[in-house]
């Protein structure tokens, strides 16, 4: 990492900036463990001259590692050009976005979706060993994990899974994304009344109006 920093002409934050003093970040699920800190920031010169302070807390609801924040202090000046137009329509990056898995139920190959099920004996081994652990948290993501693998197996054993584009669904409409069904006329309101309030600087605020 420090070699990484060295060619790329970046600043390591860790023990650099106020809050960060080299503190562990990973922590680990069990009682006892000493812990490591593998979770660091790289920033340019300029970013590191605006770094005002690093926020490191124990709060591992996600994973083992502790979640790190950063606040930077932008002079006013560094405003001046800022884009504030909020530009809602998708733009796509150079090479395109990529694809994702897509899941679609099919019931004309139910009976096949549920023998791939019944038939994975190995997840099924695999998720009664994870119940079985006695740490709670472990046991948790264990088991979710063989339990996703086993959906996403018999989906595609069932021929219920394909790749899509990640932005395709952003392209097909004009206004960018799709809304859900539950966004009306009164969410709509609440959105623009609340973009307005962001690009008239009061973001501070802007709580009050989505009240």
């Amino acid at each position: 990492l420090v070699e990484l920093a060295s060619i790329c002409e970046l600043v390591l934050g860790t023990g650099r900036v106020c809050g960060d003093n080299g503190q562990r970040t990973c922590l680990g699920h069990d009682v006892g463990v000493a812990g490591s800190r593998p979770d660091h920031v790289l920033m340019s010169d300029k970013v590191f001259g605006i770094a005002d302070c690093v926020h490191i807390t124990e709060d591992r609801a996600i994973s083992d590692h502790c979640p790190i924040s950063m606040t930077f202090r932008v002079p006013d000046s560094s405003l001046e050009d800022a884009d504030w137009g909020m530009q809602s329509e998708h733009v796509c990056k150079p090479g395109g976005c990529g694809s994702r898995l897509s899941m679609k139920w099919r019931p004309e190959l139910a009976e096949v979706y549920a023998e791939a099920l019944v038939g994975n004996s190995e997840m099924q081994t695999q998720f009664e060993q994870a119940i079985a652990k006695k740490d709670p948290v472990s046991a948790c993501e264990a088991a979710c994990f063989c339990l996703r693998s086993m959906i996403v197996q018999a989906a595609g054993d069932a021929g219920m899974t394909g790749l899509v584009s990640v932005c395709g669904p952003l392209r097909a409409s004009r206004r960018g994304a799709h809304s859900p069904p539950w966004f009306d006329a009164a969410c709509r309101e609440k959105r623009r009344v609340f973009m307005e309030a962001l690009q008239t600087g009061q973001p501070l605020h802007a709580r009050e109006f989505v009240r």
